[in-house]
């Protein structure tokens, strides 16, 4: 079970670096430097909380972009090979369902407002860990799913046929999880946007 879902995972790294192939075109974040104003104090001896995680990473977001700076208070870095095997198929499964939980609840009210249409079956291309004093806090996830966009099409929501008519594409949303996988909350910089395949 566990090497079917980390397989998965793998499956859809790899289809996300296809998508140079097949076409898609995606922003390239600029790289942000570390601010000398903002001071954040960490103290490890008891869990954080859901209101302090999400203040820990915004406030951190807010003194560098990417999370990568050499001071950065928190260190964003991809996860080792053992801090993959690490996470359970109970883990994954929760990351998965995250990111299903945003699916459907948040993007109709916000991006599928607008002319798209999504699948509603996100896989998650990328997990990323989050790293305070060295200690492991939590995880940014990237979530994608396949869409269309509709505005210049004949999309007819009874036949989904007409979608083939409809400029292809996939939704991408950032999320970060707390180490207990109870807390989460999306890049506020960084709402779901859609991604077209060029023609």
């Amino acid at each position: 079970m566990k090497t079917n879902i980390l397989n998965s995972f793998f499956f859809d790294a790899l289809f996300i670096g296809s998508l140079a192939g097949l076409g898609f075109s995606a922003p390239v974040s600029a790289l942000a430097t570390p601010s000398s104003t903002t001071t954040i104090q960490l103290t490890m001896d008891a869990p954080i909380q859901n209101g302090e995680f999400r203040d820990l990473v915004t406030q951190a977001l807010q003194s560098c972009q990417n999370l990568r700076c050499e001071n950065a208070p928190i260190q964003m870095r991809s996860l080792s090979a053992s801090e993959k095997q690490a996470l359970s198929p109970a883990q994954l499964e929760n990351l998965r369902s995250i990111a299903q939980d945003y699916a459907e609840n948040e993007w109709p009210e916000t991006v599928l407002d607008g002319p798209y249409v999504a699948s509603f079956h996100p896989s998650l291309s990328r997990i990323e860990g989050l790293f305070a004093n060295n200690q492991l806090i939590g995880y940014r996830i990237t979530a994608i799913d396949r869409a269309w966009k509709t505005e210049n099409c004949q999309y007819n929501p009874q036949q989904q046929e007409s979608l083939k008519a409809c400029t292809t594409g996939y939704l991408k949303e950032t999320i970060y999880v707390d180490v207990t996988l109870s807390h989460s909350f999306h890049d506020p910089e960084s709402n779901v946007q859609f991604f077209s395949q060029n023609r």
